[in-house]
């Protein structure tokens, strides 16, 4: 999934009941802040790319080199597409239930391509240089399915 990143920490990601990582998987999972994110067996892989934004003017410090979802876009988006069985979710305490994804079992990869907006912090910029890296590692890293969910206004 190409997007804002991931908060490795919902639950929807998490990996109880899963195997091995496959070993035809060449991906890794980059955290260059030193923030606590981690991969696991479910979230197999995480990455970022700022090259771009960097040159457009954007600021990305060392707190925020890692695949972090600080917007949550990204987050919602992967969960949407793969995220586990969550039980005992709800909305502000209403249609408690069950949540998952459209292919709650799938192992997922999040490539981090979108940072806050060079105009409008609220916005998240996702630039052509970052964007086309991320597909080019994803290849690489052996991803069987991307997803990506951007657009402009």
């Amino acid at each position: 999934m190409l997007d804002t990143g991931v908060w490795s920490e919902s639950r929807s990601f998490n990996d109880e009941g899963y195997g091995p990582i496959p070993s035809r998987w060449k991906g890794g999972c980059e955290n260059h802040a030193n923030d606590g994110f981690t991969c696991n067996k479910k979230l197999i892989g995480a990455r970022y790319f700022c090259d771009g934004y960097i040159q457009a003017g954007g600021v990305v410090n060392a707190s925020k080199r890692s695949p972090c979802d600080y917007h949550g876009h990204g987050s919602h988006t992967l969960s949407t597409a793969g995220g586990n069985f969550v039980p005992g979710a709800s909305i502000l305490g209403f249609g408690n239930g069950t949540t998952k994804g459209g292919s709650p079992r799938a192992r997922v990869a999040a490539y981090k391509a979108c940072w806050p907006g060079l105009k409008n912090p609220e916005s998240p910029t996702c630039l052509d240089f970052d964007i086309l890296n991320g597909f080019d590692m994803a290849v690489h890293d052996g991803v069987d399915v991307i997803s990506v969910s951007l657009g402009k206004p």
